[in-house]
């Protein structure tokens, strides 16, 4: 589990990315990509940056997935996909 992953993280720490996220989040992400994302919050919050952003391609199937973090906006993920759509 994420925090059997994490137990050697501060609690307070673990709450925090665990209340961050939509219960969804926590039954469908791969305990992994869990982890990868807590990472990068982590460090994010560490710098003191404010967006931070991996992406990490599948040469077998040729997708790309894109993880950000970012503050809340409104049409942010619209912005991102059109972004992402204009690409191609």
């Amino acid at each position: 589990t994420f925090r059997e992953a994490t137990k050697t993280w501060p609690a307070d720490q673990i709450d925090r990315f665990i209340g961050r996220l939509y219960p969804d989040y926590w039954l469908k992400t791969e305990p992994e990509k869990m982890l990868a994302d807590a990472r990068l919050v982590e460090e994010a919050d560490k710098s003191g940056q404010k967006f931070a952003s991996v992406f990490k391609t599948d040469a077998f199937t040729a997708i790309t997935e894109l993880t950000l973090y970012a503050p809340n906006h409104p049409r942010l993920l619209a912005l991102f996909a059109g972004a992402c759509a204009a690409t191609t």
